[in-house]
């Protein structure tokens, strides 16, 4: 374990790396960045989301939540999409991060709001809403940003970031699904990262980021680590040095998470999947994942970074980034990679509940069609069976009429023993 470790421990130009990863680890799973008061700006696309029953996808993007049925009809309809004009707190008609309830009836969502009458300041608030769009309530109300709602297993407990007004921090807060019962776990700095809840909801994993100075040119030095805390606040306890995106294992054993490192031999990054127990004992290497792509910064290659997933079987780990769908064996024993010949831009990617069906949704690039529509379609986890499900443009939502998936994106089979 103390190898692994070592190899763990980022040296000052892998720092700068991973700031540069972490920007697009929060960007894939929903968390916003920025400052926690003043300006503030929210990712514009975040991976498709699948409700438990598979029927339909939540599509967020623009700042718009938008639900679509899975089926022939392609159906959609919009979560908070209009506002009245005559309420000086609401401003665009902004919605982020929404995140769908155990039971598939509601989605908890992020809000865009004013805090003055010119509607210059503006901050973000916690909302709830049926998956019909219905019934919407408003959970918290101040002058912090409440942001990037997550539900607890047994969907009666809402977790979520809060800003502080005295600086750079974030508190990580857990309420009722009525907004009552706060209750504060833990603090971070700079930026509200994605957090996981443990499957009996006892624990919630995060990473915590401290970052000193560092440009993409320049030495610098960050830290940042996966924490695990008790849903009671109690017992917060770090596990790994410079890693992120943590997933729980199925039975909540083992918490699994991607690094980076640099080859001692070459300029080039190797990515690899670790998994570690809840305690910070037991740290293993699970897979490789070298040679299966880069991501190129001014001056060195930084890592494929992305969303982690399971298997319904919990047999394969799936990992979602902006052109791969990478699956790995739980054992380490295989690993395969789908790659876009042809990137399509923005591209993000989650595998439904039964996990038949994969939701790619794509940015149109500048060349096809209207500059930044957005597509979502659908595919089989071989790559085929591609079919568009729908189609955003300037002019409005439609079904997927018009382009066929593979003037999006062109999936490449890679398999690897």
């Amino acid at each position: 374990m103390r190898a692994l470790l070592g190899q763990l421990i980022a040296t000052r130009k892998l720092s700068v790396l991973l700031v540069m990863a972490i920007a697009v680890v929060a960007t894939s799973l929903g968390s916003p960045c920025g400052s926690p008061i003043g300006p503030f700006k929210y990712s514009h696309v975040t991976p498709p989301q699948w409700t438990p029953n598979g029927n339909h996808v939540v599509l967020s993007r623009f700042g718009a939540i938008t639900v679509v049925t899975v089926d022939d009809s392609g159906s959609s309809w919009p979560i908070h999409g209009v506002s009245d004009r005559s309420d000086r707190s609401v401003r665009f008609d902004d919605n982020y991060a929404p995140n769908v309830s155990p039971d598939g009836t509601e989605i908890a969502y992020m809000r865009r709001y004013t805090r003055d009458d010119r509607a210059r300041d503006l901050n973000y608030e916690i909302h709830v809403a049926s998956l019909d769009g219905s019934n919407i309530r408003r959970l918290t109300e101040n002058d912090s940003h409440e942001v990037s709602p997550v539900w607890s297993p047994d969907g009666k407990r809402i977790a979520y970031w809060s800003s502080s007004p005295e600086g750079p921090a974030w508190a990580l807060i857990t309420m009722t699904r009525e907004g009552t019962a706060r209750g504060y776990l833990a603090t971070v700095e700079y930026q509200p990262p994605p957090v996981r809840w443990s499957p009996d909801g006892r624990q919630l994993a995060f990473f915590q980021y401290h970052h000193k100075y560092a440009t993409p040119t320049s030495e610098g030095f960050s830290e940042y680590a996966i924490y695990v805390v008790g849903a009671d606040g109690a017992n917060l306890t770090r596990l790994t040095p410079t890693s992120s995106s943590p997933v729980w294992s199925h039975d909540g054993s083992r918490i699994f998470f991607v690094h980076a490192h640099e080859n001692a031999d070459s300029d080039d990054v190797s990515t690899a999947l670790y998994s570690i127990r809840p305690d910070g004992t037991d740290l293993r290497t699970v897979a490789s994942m070298e040679g299966l792509g880069s991501r190129d910064w001014p001056g060195y290659k930084a890592p494929l970074w992305g969303n982690l997933g399971w298997s319904p079987d919990g047999s394969e780990i799936w990992y979602f980034t902006e052109s791969n769908i990478i699956r790995i064996k739980a054992d380490g024993t295989a690993v395969s990679r789908m790659t876009a010949r042809y990137n399509a831009g923005d591209t993000w990617a989650s595998l439904s509940p039964d996990g038949t069906t994969v939701a790619i949704g794509v940015m149109t690039p500048e060349g096809l069609g209207e500059q930044e529509d957005i597509h979502l379609f659908l595919m089989d986890p071989d790559g085929s069976n591609q079919r568009v499900l729908l189609r955003d443009t300037a002019e409005g939502m439609t079904g997927g009429e018009g382009i066929v998936p593979a003037q999006l994106i062109d999936w490449e089979s890679v398999d690897r023993e």
